[in-house]
């Protein structure tokens, strides 16, 4: 079987979640070598291409970004995709993102279709007219031979906002990529508060940065010594820096860029990892701060549960009582705190890209039976 992958996502992203989740995939097809892989890119800057095996792209000014670079990007490498859709050398094709471009090149081959999230169509306000995610998602969702869904809770919102047939999708579980051989538990990195509680990724207003805040902010002004790390998703824009000047703790929150090594070691360091989101297609973060022994805390909503399990300590993402009381148990209680990292390291081993592989690759099998 030979599975063709095209240039989507890897022109989108330098870094994150969905090209996270094609490269380790893709990878894992690769070493055990039990299905032919294609990867039709040819030009990308994607941290974790770098090296691949399984690619041949060559990398383009990295390191510089300009107006209109992620347009030029995707003008080099989608003629590519296009032509090496024309040639039909696969038996399926799985795109990358949603964009519906391939539909009338793609002639009578299958495709299989990962939906990670149905955000945009659940909090449609919180994204620009221009993003055009929603709209193309539902434009090729319902001639995939076979969706993927990340959760059973991203499976039941596909069903019930994009009305597709439960029958044709298929939720596969992701995994982590992080763990502790890539950091040092109890100590700090270098510029880091000596105890401090962690916020990793982006802070779009579904991810509930703003009340998660509002709700810590009394634990900082309680003990000094604490502080606030949050570990990528670029520097605070000048509203945020206002919004915690005006809580009194602006300088108690930190903004630092990450690569897989420093988060790791900042995870391993955290008294404790918050993910206060109020949706999430099935939130890998959980995973690596298990991975690295970090304790979590986090809504008790979207796929988190079907994620974290009982080693996570929940609380009502809706009421900031119910974070700040959660965060503070988590501080204040060491032995509820080993008790989260053991329960962690028992959690994390329902799930690996080992198995995200191997139940894909039956996906895939499924979509051939049903287009012969």
């Amino acid at each position: 079987m030979k599975i063709a992958y095209d240039h989507q996502i890897f022109t989108l992203q330098d870094y994150g979640g969905v090209s996270r989740y094609f490269f380790e995939l893709l990878d894992h097809l690769h070493k055990t070598g039990s299905a032919e892989i294609d990867l039709w890119v040819r030009f990308s800057n994607n941290r974790y291409l770098e090296g691949a095996a399984f690619s041949s792209h060559r990398r383009l000014w990295p390191g510089r970004a300009f107006r209109g670079k992620v347009r030029l990007v995707d003008h080099l490498n989608r003629p590519h995709s296009l032509k090496r859709l024309a040639a039909q050398g696969f038996d399926i094709f799985h795109p990358t993102y949603f964009d519906p471009y391939f539909l009338r090149a793609l002639g009578r081959k299958p495709f299989v279709l990962t939906i990670h999230d149905m955000i945009h169509e659940v909090y449609p306000g919180l994204f620009t007219r221009r993003d055009k995610t929603p709209v193309w998602k539902e434009a090729v969702a319902g001639s995939a031979a076979r969706i993927l869904a990340d959760s059973q809770n991203t499976k039941r919102d596909i069903i019930r906002l994009l009305g597709i047939d439960e029958e044709r999708i298929d939720v596969v579980y992701l995994a982590g990529s992080l763990d502790n051989h890539e950091g040092r538990a109890g100590a700090a990195p270098l510029g880091l508060p000596g105890r401090f509680i962690l916020f990793v990724g982006g802070r779009l207003d579904y991810k509930n940065f703003r009340p998660f805040a509002r709700a810590v902010a009394p634990l900082l002004k309680d003990e000094p010594a604490l502080g606030v790390v949050c570990a990528g998703g670029g520097p605070f824009r000048r509203e945020e820096r206002r919004f915690l000047r005006e809580l009194g703790v602006e300088d108690r929150f930190l903004q630092r860029d990450i690569d897989d090594r420093t988060l790791a070691s900042i995870y391993a360091a955290a008294e404790v990892f918050v993910f206060p989101s109020l949706q999430e297609g099935f939130g890998v973060p959980i995973l690596e701060a298990f991975g690295c022994g970090c304790p979590v805390a986090l809504s008790r909503a979207s796929s988190f549960p079907e994620v974290a399990g009982e080693a996570g300590l929940y609380f009502d993402p809706a009421d900031e009582a119910s974070i700040r009381e959660t965060v503070r148990r988590a501080l204040d209680d060491g032995e509820l705190r080993d008790t989260l990292r053991s329960r962690g390291k028992e959690q994390l081993r329902k799930f690996s890209w080992a198995k995200t592989a191997e139940e894909t690759l039956a996906v895939y099998g499924k979509a051939l039976l049903r287009w012969v």
